[in-house]
């Protein structure tokens, strides 16, 4: 794909994909193949010891956006329409704080989970400033993705779960619309060479690898500490967790051709993300719950409508269950921070009036001392 090089204005990689899904093992493989991610980048830390290869500016900017929208990074559910207002801040900032940093770029990247959900608003400054997109996907198991939340953020399976696969169907339709390439997480760890050349051929840099960077990712970057959890052939015990397992099968035969997606598999993509969405909205009752609880929205939940108010033998949905006990547990967190909140509130209230106790009492003083003042004058 020489032809991304003719753009006079450059080329953007896009790295898209859900949280703890191998976004920046893929963001450091890009850079072994000529992609330039730019200086002011998130160092490593406790979560992420090899580093994040995301830039700051553009990460606390989709920060930004998602919380004029009321949301944050692990938002099941994002609004259908964005404020035009909200749409034009973030757009401005693309190009001011972003696009500008890298007009003497050829080749350039960005890497941020929170791209996957926002990445139609680029769009139009794509177009604005002749810069061409180019989408890369990262695929990983969802259960490896659910084990990681779970241990770093403390997030219930299932609401992992929920999240990785609205990141993954976003990002799916980014390349169904303009085309990209798919990368599992687990092929990169058995074979990083070969992917290394795969995504090189795709991005058209292949004649100009660097044998010595190749080396240092493969031996240097890569290590068995940055695979906590490997699951293979594993079987659904809950509808989302099937629902998981089907899209993560599609993504994996995508991963597995030799460059990105064609006119041939885009049919195949778009079935796809039908069948995926269609199943997912079954969720959209719990998946909303789950967002009011994390929001403080308490008030706004009300019972699932596509759930019975009561589950005997013969209506129980098969799996429902473990899923439930982890959106109660979540419940129950919440419910115990805002007891939490208000036992404190209460002691700063209590707090507040004996302040305002003893302030009436120096002031009754005080009155007392002023009065017997004038007494003494006028005698």
């Amino acid at each position: 794909m020489t032809q991304l090089f003719t753009n006079a204005h450059g080329c953007c990689v896009l790295v898209l994909g859900s949280h703890r899904s191998g976004t920046s093992v893929l963001s450091r493989a890009l850079v072994s193949v000529g992609v330039a991610l730019g200086v002011d980048l998130y160092g490593p830390r406790y979560d992420n010891p090899k580093g994040f290869f995301e830039d700051k500016i553009a990460n606390q900017l989709d920060d930004e956006v998602l919380k004029r929208c009321d949301c944050w990074w692990g938002a099941l559910l994002l609004p259908s329409e964005i404020a035009p207002d909200v749409v034009n801040f973030y757009q401005s900032a693309l190009k001011k704080d972003v696009f500008k940093r890298f007009n003497e770029s050829t080749l350039w990247g960005l890497k941020d989970p929170r791209i996957s959900r926002l990445w139609r608003l680029w769009l139009p400054v794509f177009k604005e400033t002749g810069v061409m997109p180019v989408f890369v996907l990262a695929n990983r198991h969802p259960f490896s993705v659910a084990s990681s939340l779970a241990k770093r953020d403390r997030m219930p399976k299932a609401q992992a779960l929920a999240l990785w696969i609205v990141h993954q169907l976003d990002s799916l339709e980014a390349l169904v619309e303009h085309g990209g390439l798919v990368v599992d997480y687990d092929l990169m760890m058995q074979a990083p060479r070969q992917e290394l050349y795969r995504i090189a051929q795709f991005l058209g840099t292949a004649d100009r690898l660097d044998q010595s960077e190749i080396s240092r990712f493969e031996s240097d970057f890569l290590d068995h500490e940055l695979r906590h959890a490997h699951y293979l052939n594993e079987s659904a015990a809950t509808p989302l967790q099937k629902l998981c397992l089907d899209l993560y099968s599609g993504l994996l035969e995508m991963a597995h051709l030799p460059g990105g997606l064609v006119e041939a598999h885009i049919d195949h993509a778009r079935n796809l993300i039908a069948q995926c969405r269609c199943e997912l909205s079954k969720f959209a009752d719990w998946m909303q719950a789950i967002d009011d609880l994390h929001s403080g929205r308490l008030d706004e939940i009300g019972p699932p409508s596509h759930f019975p108010t009561t589950l005997d033998a013969h209506s129980r949905v098969p799996g429902l269950s473990d899923e439930l006990e982890n959106i109660a547990t979540l419940v129950i967190k919440r419910l115990a921070q805002r007891d939490q909140v208000i036992a404190e509130q209460s002691l700063r209230l209590g707090s507040m009036r004996d302040e305002l106790l003893r302030a009436e009492a120096q002031l009754d003083l005080l009155k007392d001392v002023m009065w017997g003042s004038r007494e003494e004058d006028r005698l």
